[in-house]
Formats: structure tokens, sequence, C-alpha cells
């Protein structure tokens, strides 16, 4: 089982299994459940003034200022929403984080790829919640919006862990031998991205 951040519950179970088993397990961890689904509506942004939205590893407050037209913009260490945007929020945040994401994405997949004689295809960015990338078969490289909420050193592990798969499509013991040489200290920054993974979202 697996809450989203959308508060939409996963339940994945083996082929065969009746709706009567799951709802057993469903009814025994129910408690669960509901507790890990009003913590994620708790964390949940509103959007409102004061609140703290993460951008490249700093946090930065939220003002709501007058404005007739959906706006936001970053400025002197805080975030500037305008009222009419509010509605918006989400959106016009995530609009930022993924501007951010592929222009950072661009920049330092060709850095890395090129001191390490690695070719990709394409680069892209998407709505992923519970990804921070991948890289096709034909190595296309995608990374979720979220990556422009983190500190540029675990933005760059993410980008050499999916230029790793270019040489691995898999995570082998050959793959993390490439992610290494590439960057020793990458499971440093692995298990730090995994720790503050809670803070880079909406």
């Amino acid at each position: 089982m697996q809450i989203r951040e959308n508060n939409v519950l996963i339940v994945r179970a083996p082929i065969g299994t009746t709706q009567k088993k799951i709802d057993i397990v469903l009814g025994k961890y129910q408690e669960r459940i509901e507790k890990g689904m009003a913590l994620i509506e708790k964390r949940k942004h509103k959007y409102a003034a004061g609140e703290q939205f993460m951008f490249l590893g700093k946090s930065y407050p939220l003002e709501i200022i007058e404005g007739d037209s959906p706006q936001l913009w970053l400025k002197n260490d805080k975030f500037y929403l305008t009222k009419a945007g509010v509605p918006y929020g989400r959106k016009l945040f995530t609009s930022i984080y993924r501007q951010n994401t592929l222009e950072i994405a661009k920049k330092h997949c060709e850095y890395y790829a090129k001191q390490n004689h690695l070719k990709y295809n394409k680069i892209g960015v998407t709505l992923a919640e519970t990804r921070w990338g991948s890289c096709s078969y034909k190595n296309n490289l995608n990374f979720s919006y979220r990556l422009a909420m983190a500190p540029l050193e675990l933005i760059d592990y993410v980008i050499v862990h999916e230029l790793s798969h270019i040489l691995e499509k898999n995570h082998s013991k050959n793959f993390w031998k490439v992610v290494a040489s590439i960057m020793p200290d990458a499971q440093k920054r692995r298990e730090e991205l995994k720790k503050n993974a809670r803070l880079f979202r909406l």
C-alpha cells in the first residue's frame, strides 16, 4: 500500500487476490492509513501568506500581494503571489519549478556528459511525484519538476544517476560503480536526498 501526495491510496496485490482479502488487509491497517492521509493533508500547501516554499535547497516565505492577474515570482528572498493567483497557486509554482528544473538539467547534463563521454538524446521534465528521474532505452532523460526544490548537489546526484543508466540500464553492481566513478560521494548524496525528500513537495 502507498499513499500518494494527492491523498490517493494505491493498493498492489498479486494477480488472483480476491477483493475480500484486500478488504481484510485494508481494515487491518485502516487506522494507519487514515493517519497517513491526515498527515499528507496537513502538510499540503494552502498558498497562504507566510507559508514556506523550497527553491534550490533554501526555504522562502510566500507573500500575497495585490494583482488582478495570476502571477508568481521569486525576488529578494521571497515568493510573491498575486491575490488573483492564489486559486492557481499549485499550477504557478509547478510552472516555475518545471522551468528551472529544465534549465538546470540541460546545463548540468551537458557538463557531466561531456566530462564522461556520454551521449543522451532529449531532456524533459515531468510531473512525477514518486520518481526523481528516468532514462529510456533511447537515452531520453526525464526529471521530476520537484528537482528545482532541492540543493544543487542533490540535483547533480540525480543527473549523474540517470546519465549512468546510459551505460547500465539497471541497478546492478556495475551501475553503482559507474555512478561512483563519476561522483565518488554519490552514496552520501543519495542518502541526503532520501532523508529530505519530504521537504521537496508542493
